[in-house]
């Protein structure tokens, strides 16, 4: 039998579980910087494949969090592999259970959502939520929040959450994809091949 005169599950309204929780939200917003939250939102979910062609950014949160791997990105850096060139960076943050409630007004984040980093002007994916670590000493739930980002890959997504410096991205990329200069690039490229192959039923890999 335990102790009796200890407290081994302290309740929430305790003082120092309090204090503690406290100590931690100070902490992040002390030596942590300002981040654009962008919650996901699912409109045409596909049961089969479990994804959502027409993903939604339509809701801005600024937040505080702190950066776990301040010194630079983790992952594995920038790769050329059999599919070509590839960036694996990792950004790690930590935020306050209380303060992510607070200004997302959501339980916790989820897989999907992205974060944009305003000093490096990127997004970041968030790619795992961890669960909690340690055996809640002060015999409560959680504390912090740490989120394993990486680098995000823009596919036409739908940016509406009337930030302009996160917004522009969808403008920025539509811009490159209807850019005249590189349609007159992949034209000259389209003609260059065709002195050089010619694909017919006599010559099936195109040499002239």
């Amino acid at each position: 039998m335990g102790n009796p005169y200890f407290k081994h599950h302290v309740d929430t309204g305790d003082p120092e579980y309090n204090l503690y929780r406290g100590m931690c939200n100070e902490v992040a917003e002390i030596f942590g910087i300002d981040f654009v939250f962008l919650q996901r939102k699912i409109e045409n979910p596909d049961d089969i494949f479990g994804e959502d062609g027409t993903n939604k950014f339509d809701s801005n949160k600024i937040i505080t969090m702190y950066i776990e791997n301040f010194q630079q990105f983790e992952g594995n850096g920038d790769l050329f592999g059999k599919f070509g060139f590839t960036i694996d960076d990792q950004l790690i943050l930590v935020v306050g259970v209380d303060t992510f409630r607070k200004e997302v007004k959501a339980e916790h984040p989820l897989e999907g959502d992205l974060i944009y980093h305003p000093v490096s002007t990127k997004f970041f994916k968030i790619e795992h939520v961890a669960k909690p670590q340690g055996f809640y000493q002060f015999g409560a739930g959680q504390m912090m929040f740490r989120m394993t980002t990486t680098l995000f890959k823009y596919s036409h997504e739908r940016f509406e959450s009337e930030n302009g410096m996160v917004d522009d991205i969808d403008t920025f990329m539509n811009d490159i994809g209807n850019d005249s200069a590189n349609s007159d690039e992949a034209d000259q490229f389209e003609s260059e091949a065709d002195d050089i192959l010619d694909f017919d039923e006599s010559n099936i890999f195109g040499d002239k």
